[in-house]
């Protein structure tokens, strides 16, 4: 596992997933949120998009959370593995809703410097409808693109610190069983 692209709903735990896989492999964690959206809560263009993603590919390593359906062909084709994070939208409207308390005003993490968290309905609406809006495209983009790539779904918390776990133990050297 070398290069990984984590994909899913929005405040569904991509970066969660991506920050702690980073510290397990020790490998370099890109959000995409943070590369596309300049200061003043500019988003990238798409047509600029496959340039700024070209980039970050050209690394040996990487680990990349986040959609972005413009580029998210080029990722499929470079990634070894692919993760898709695919909790119930009811938790992914929770964590959104706790992001915003926790982030107000000031810009989380993983996003864009300059773009602070504020409250935004229509980014509500983009997650409840995710499922049936969103989710469809990523899984044609994942047969068509990820072919040959190795997949990961989790579903769950559970679900996802026992895979967590196992690629821990993977690379400690230590056996690997899942209860």
């Amino acid at each position: 596992m070398k290069r990984i692209q984590i994909i899913g709903c929005s405040a569904g735990g991509k970066s969660t997933v991506a920050r702690e896989l980073g510290a397990i492999l020790g490998i370099e964690v890109i959000h995409l949120d943070r590369e596309m959206w300049k200061p003043g809560c500019e988003l990238t263009p798409p047509h600029q998009e496959a340039d700024v993603i070209e980039r970050l590919l050209q690394r040996d390593t990487w680990i990349i959370d986040g959609n972005y359906t413009a580029s998210l062909a080029q990722r499929l084709q470079a990634a070894d593995l692919i993760i898709m994070v695919d909790f119930p939208r009811w938790l992914c409207m929770l964590r959104a809703i706790k992001r915003l308390f926790t982030y107000f005003g000031r810009t989380r993490p993983d996003m864009g410097h300059g773009c602070p968290e504020s409250v935004n309905i229509s980014f509500l609406r983009w997650i409840w409808r995710y499922p049936q809006d969103e989710r469809p495209e990523l899984m044609r983009q994942v047969r068509l693109h990820g072919t040959n790539t190795r997949i990961v779904k989790l579903r769950g918390h559970r679900q996802c610190r026992r895979w967590l776990n196992a690629v821990r133990k993977r690379i400690a050297g230590m056996p690997v069983a899942f209860s």
